[in-house]
């Protein structure tokens, strides 16, 4: 979990200069791009893996987190009236608790009697279909230059 944290430290300030210069829609294509490599490739792991390999898959899931947090936080602001900033951001929180509490309940599923590498798959795939709808979003989320477009026009 080391290299999952580690790499969202370090990824975050990357992705803040990028939301500066490009608005958030880059970044989180980037970041749902890499949850998606990151999810698929816990589809290689198996009992021999190397742990090297487990640090690898890990820190690529980092690097999405890195991007998305932020990403996610700014999209909102973009989006909404400075005076609906509280009520976007308690229901933003809101929606990342729910989503905790749906994965535990995944986990729990999966793993309430085998703690295996066949149901961590089971769990990949149901995350890569997320990651799917994931990217869908972040591709059709208005870039800078549609969003002062539509604000020209209104």
């Amino acid at each position: 979990m080391l290299a999952l944290a580690g790499f969202g430290v370090i990824v975050a300030p990357l992705a803040g200069r990028l939301i500066e210069r490009h608005g958030s829609k880059p970044s989180l294509i980037l970041g749902s791009g890499f949850l998606f490599i990151g999810t698929g490739l816990l589809l290689s792991l198996n009992e021999t893996s190397p742990i090297l390999w487990l640090l690898i898959i890990m820190a690529v899931l980092g690097m999405s987190n890195g991007f998305n947090n932020i990403s996610m936080q700014t999209a909102l602001y973009e989006q909404v009236k400075p005076e609906e900033t509280g009520t976007a951001s308690g229901l933003f929180q809101t929606s990342r608790y729910i989503g905790s509490i749906l994965s535990s309940c995944l986990l729990g599923i999966v793993f309430n009697r085998h703690l295996d590498v066949e149901h961590l798959h089971i769990v990949a795939i149901v995350c890569i279909i997320f990651c799917i709808i994931v990217m869908g979003l972040s591709l059709k989320y208005p870039g800078i230059k549609q969003m002062k477009k539509n604000a020209k026009t209104t």
